[in-house]
C-alpha cells in the first residue's frame, strides 16, 4: 500500500533542477543548491577524460606492449576515482521547492520553453509532458 503512495521525480532538465508531479494541475521544481551542479559539471568533464584515457590507451595498445599495460592502469584508476564519488543523483537537503504550473496556460508555456530547448535533457521533458 505504501508503494502505491510513493511519487517518482518526472525527470531532471538542463538547469539540474527536478520536477514533481503531484496529481491535480500543480507541476512542481525543486531547484539543486551550486553543491549539486559542480558535482554534475565534474562528473561530465570526468566522463570526457575517461573516454579520452581509454581511446588513447587503445591507440597505444597497437603501438608496443609495454604501453598497453600503462594504459589499462590508468583506466582502471579512472573508474576507481569515479565509484567513490558517490552521491548519484542525490539533493543536498538545502534545495528549493518552487510551484511551477498551476494553470493549463502555465502547462503550454512550460511545454513550449522545453520544445524549444538545444538540450536532451529537456526534449525528454517536453516528449514526457506534451
Amino acid at each position: 500500500d505504501a508503494a502505491s503512495l510513493r511519487v517518482e521525480p518526472l525527470g531532471r532538465d538542463s538547469e539540474g533542477s527536478t520536477l514533481w508531479y503531484f496529481y491535480g494541475t500543480r507541476l512542481y521544481k525543486e531547484t539543486a543548491t551550486d553543491s549539486y551542479r559542480m558535482e554534475r559539471k565534474r562528473k561530465k568533464k570526468h566522463k570526457k577524460e575517461k573516454k579520452r584515457k581509454r581511446k588513447k590507451s587503445s591507440i597505444s595498445e597497437q603501438e608496443t606492449e609495454s604501453t598497453e599495460s600503462d594504459g589499462l592502469d590508468t583506466a582502471d584508476s579512472s573508474q576507481d576515482n569515479g565509484e567513490s564519488g558517490g552521491g548519484g543523483g542525490k539533493i543536498d537537503a538545502n534545495s528549493s521547492w518552487s510551484v511551477v504550473c498551476l494553470t493549463i496556460q502555465d502547462w503550454e508555456k512550460l511545454t513550449g520553453k522545453y520544445k524549444a530547448s538545444a538540450h536532451k535533457e529537456d526534449r525528454r521533458l517536453y516528449r514526457l509532458l506534451h
